[in-house]
């Protein structure tokens, strides 16, 4: 599937587009719950750090050789991410 341009690209779009918000949203849960902070604080904190995972998962997604790679390096964090929130009890 690597060896189609255009629908190479495509699917990476697709995959950053979704993939780099689900990132966002899970770490930036798991931020503004574990900061021990004013919840107001934490959760302009976790906006902020939000928007950086955002840009990173963005990156590493055309950064990766293949779309496989790209995939598990966004589903990683994310799976790691949503096993914390579940262990802290956060509901999704």
């Amino acid at each position: 599937m690597d060896r189609i341009g255009w629908l190479n690209t495509t699917i990476r779009c697709v995959l950053a587009l979704l993939g780099s918000y689900a990132n966002a949203v899970l770490l930036g849960s798991v931020i503004a719950i574990t900061l021990s902070m004013p919840a107001k604080d934490a959760t302009m904190s976790a906006i902020m750090l939000g928007f950086v995972v955002q840009l990173l998962a963005v990156i590493w997604v055309f950064y990766a050789r293949t779309l496989i790679g790209a995939f598990v390096g966004l589903a990683l964090p994310a799976t790691a991410a949503a096993v914390v929130l579940h262990l802290l009890g956060a509901s999704l």
